[in-house]
């Protein structure tokens, strides 16, 4: 097994750098049309499915054009065996990315602030959980990460986000070009928030890896935790995917490991190094389960299953750093029984509780309520519909 280790001193480097690619895009942006235009492609990375290639500035045409390849280790085998391993467990992926991957992230004491403050600027829980899921469907459905697909256009247009934030939030206001854009823009709200370069660099290196970590080796060691059983590769394959995600979002090479493996030693340093408890972090977990518990809604199932759930899937230091409360006897007992079904149903093989009725119905009812619920939300633009193939419904809603 190769050796993945880091120095505190390569870990602070890592807090320091970003994006170059990116960053160039939206500081030629800025420079061609000041806080307006940096924020224009921001709204527009938010609003539109496919940004309009005329739209657009033209260093952000020439990028989408430059990044829209994928690697030359890209595996077509291994994505095809992840996108079926996503339709077996999809909803499975998206319970365990809002109460396990989400939470995690809220864990890291730096790199939640630049969470609290988009949250604070008005990308509401719902909109983030509604942006998050997006992109976790457009990655892993089928042809997502063929060459101009819609997992690789995401993947694109968050890269372009993370520096347009990360541009505005290091900007001084005092030397804007612009004499007086809109108050009101995100754009404008955004330099005018304190960053301290204590935490770093705004989303950097370090916390993309970690995030990306987040939606692999997180989800994959959730799944395990519900019952979910695998195997090696099919493990392997689902994290192949989503390191060529990391390769589309910019995240370093050396932090964007080829195995398992390696991807485990990323998670687990970036961890040691950031983890921390802060007031941001509890008050941002406290809001995505209120907000789950809210969005969801199953008759039978309480609000507190949504805490039950994250106290189940984060170990007890996570949950104690963002204020998950402990859960009661009656709880686990029911989690214990709740994961030995979905065991007995992924040993079966044929699609996740189709020869368990239970178990099928708790996945099409939360599949369905999920997505009737989803779709509602506020996209805080265009308003279009959560964009979901017919494929994942059918299996998703039974």
């Amino acid at each position: 097994m190769d050796n993945y280790t880091w120095t505190v001193e390569q870990l602070d480097a890592y807090r320091k750098a970003a994006d170059p690619l990116a960053d160039a895009v939206v500081s030629e942006t800025y420079q061609r049309g000041s806080i307006t235009a940096v924020n224009d492609l921001l709204n527009r990375m938010v609003r539109d499915d496919i940004p309009p290639p005329e739209a657009l500035p033209p260093a952000a045409r020439a990028y989408f054009a430059e990044t829209t390849g994928l690697p030359a280790w890209t595996d077509p085998d291994a994505i095809k065996k992840g996108e079926e391993v996503f339709l077996r467990y999809g909803i499975l992926s998206l319970a365990s990315l809002l109460c396990a991957s989400l939470p995690e992230c809220y864990a890291m004491r730096n790199g939640v602030q630049v969470l609290a403050i988009t949250q604070q600027l008005g990308v509401h829980t719902e909109r983030r959980i509604y942006q998050t899921a997006q992109m976790v469907i457009n990655v892993m459905a089928y042809g997502g990460l063929l060459p101009g697909g819609r997992g690789v256009r995401s993947a694109q247009k968050v890269r372009l986000m993370h520096a347009s934030m990360r541009y505005l939030l290091e900007v001084d206001p005092d030397g804007v070009l612009e004499r007086d854009p809109d108050p009101r823009s995100l754009g404008a709200l955004m330099t005018r928030q304190v960053w301290n370069p204590a935490w770093g660099r705004p989303i950097n290196q370090a916390d993309m890896a970690f995030t990306l970590q987040t939606f692999s080796t997180v989800i994959l060691r959730s799944w395990e935790a519900l019952g979910v059983v695998l195997d090696p590769d099919e493990r392997a394959a689902y994290y192949h995917c989503w390191r060529v995600v990391g390769h589309v979002l910019g995240v370093d090479a050396a932090l964007n490991p080829p195995t398992l493996d390696g991807g485990l030693a990323v998670y687990r340093a970036v961890r040691a190094h950031q983890e921390g408890h802060s007031p941001e972090g509890v008050a941002m977990t406290k809001a995505l389960a209120d907000t789950v518990a809210q969005t969801l809604r199953v008759p039978w199932v309480s609000d507190d299953a949504v805490t039950l759930l994250m106290r189940h899937l984060l170990d007890d230091d996570t949950a104690a750093l963002v204020g998950v409360p402990a859960t009661s006897t009656v709880g686990v007992v029911a989690m214990k029984g709740l994961t030995s079904a979905v065991w007995a149903s992924s040993r079966m093989r044929e699609g996740f509780g189709d020869q368990i009725p239970l178990v099928h119905r708790i996945n099409a009812c939360i599949g369905e309520r999920f997505l009737e619920r989803i779709a509602r939300l506020d996209r805080g633009g265009a308003g279009r519909l959560f964009h979901l193939p017919e494929s994942l419904r059918a299996a998703w809603t039974g």
